[in-house]
């Protein structure tokens, strides 16, 4: 966070997306730029963030995965262009591959004015957002994820 505040104070940066990189969401990932400078600094100095540059989105996708396979799409926003099914199943299978994906999670992705889909976020599947997606889905992706959690606490 100190870096980012300084960047921005000092116009090495005009404006980046920036959000709490860490277990605990301290604050909703946002754009700032100088002016939001003041509401960053209420968050520890040496507290770990992502940083990105800003981009535009042409739409919005959430897929929803269990034990690594994907098993709903469900666009949330924008226009009507989908995101690339190859690249969803690269990323689900390089969470897998590096043994950090929980037994359920959502991941989702941004279609780009280029058309690139890029990844976006992933959020753990114990408490997430249905974004329209069937709700036999959306219950076994809970159901499966707090069955993990339940017996990771024994």
């Amino acid at each position: 966070m100190r870096e980012v505040t300084a960047a921005l104070l000092t116009g090495a940066m005009s404006e980046l997306f920036v959000k709490p990189r860490g277990r605990i969401k301290a604050f909703t990932g946002r754009m700032v730029d100088a002016s939001d400078v003041g509401s960053l600094m209420h968050h520890s100095a040496s507290m770990p963030v992502w940083c990105g540059e800003i981009v535009s989105f042409a739409s919005e996708h959430r897929a929803f995965v269990i034990r690594s396979e994907v098993k709903c799409v469900q666009q949330y926003g924008g226009d009507d262009r989908v995101a690339d099914g190859e690249v969803i199943r690269d990323c689900v299978d390089r969470l897998t591959q590096a043994g950090t994906a929980a037994s359920a999670y959502a991941i989702d992705f941004g279609v780009l004015r280029d058309g690139r889909t890029v990844l976006l976020e992933v959020n753990d599947g114990y408490s997430l957002g249905r974004y329209g997606c069937g709700p036999e889905v959306y219950v076994d992706v809970l159901r499966t994820r707090w069955a993990e959690l339940v017996e990771l606490s024994r």
